[in-house]
């Protein structure tokens, strides 16, 4: 939370949207949400292999495919939902732009990503120098404390600037918390991939295209 001129700040980076207890921890407690993320369009990510093939991950097992389906209304739809619950204005910003990465320790990630689906098995020998890459997804906007959108900039570069009431003090939810529509094993998926993927941060690997 951030103390500011214009009230209590509630903030959240990218994917901290996606675990409903941050919300609950705000309820209460701010008079608007910030929200900063830049996360690829997973419905749209492909993974490209150095001969050419390439391969939706939305085709890699059921539960891509769930992530894939529902990552998409984590970002917009169930963010919305979650600011009207609080009672407050909502500003999201997002990057636009192309996501493009080496994918982190590629043998033992296609491996697991394509366990369920032995038809896919034998890609995992030519994982060695595969890419992932997806545009950003673009829903940068502004909400009012009722989650209706009142600025958005639309696909490409550009911004968003609106007027919102922010309540005089933290408002309390009147209600249950809604739920969100993220599966539970893709908690458990994101928890799998931050474990691939911290040996590359920890070697600060940069990946030139």
């Amino acid at each position: 939370m951030a103390d500011t001129d214009l009230g209590r700040l509630g903030l959240m980076i990218c994917w901290d949207v996606s675990y409903p207890a941050l919300f609950r921890a705000y309820a209460g407690q701010v008079q608007m949400l910030v929200i900063s993320s830049c996360p690829p369009a997973m419905e749209r990510m492909e993974i490209r292999f150095s001969n050419g093939e390439h391969l939706s991950l939305a085709d890699t097992s059921w539960l891509a495919r769930t992530v894939c389906d529902r990552g998409h209304a984590i970002m917009n739809e169930d963010l919305r939902t979650q600011s009207a619950w609080l009672s407050v204005p909502l500003v999201s910003a997002m990057q636009h732009g192309d996501f493009v990465s080496g994918v982190p320790r590629p043998a033992l990630s296609l491996a697991l990503a394509v366990l369920l689906n032995p038809r896919l098995w034998p890609l995992v020998r030519r994982a060695a120098g595969a890419t992932i890459s997806a545009p950003h997804n673009e829903h940068t906007l502004i909400a009012d404390a009722a989650g209706r959108v009142v600025a958005w900039p639309g696909a490409g570069d550009g911004f968003a600037l609106a007027e919102v009431e922010i309540p005089e003090a933290p408002p309390r939810p009147a209600a249950s918390q809604p739920r969100m529509r993220m599966h539970p094993l893709s908690y458990l998926a994101t928890n799998v991939l931050n474990w691939l993927s911290r040996p590359e941060y920890d070697r600060r690997v940069k990946y030139s295209p």
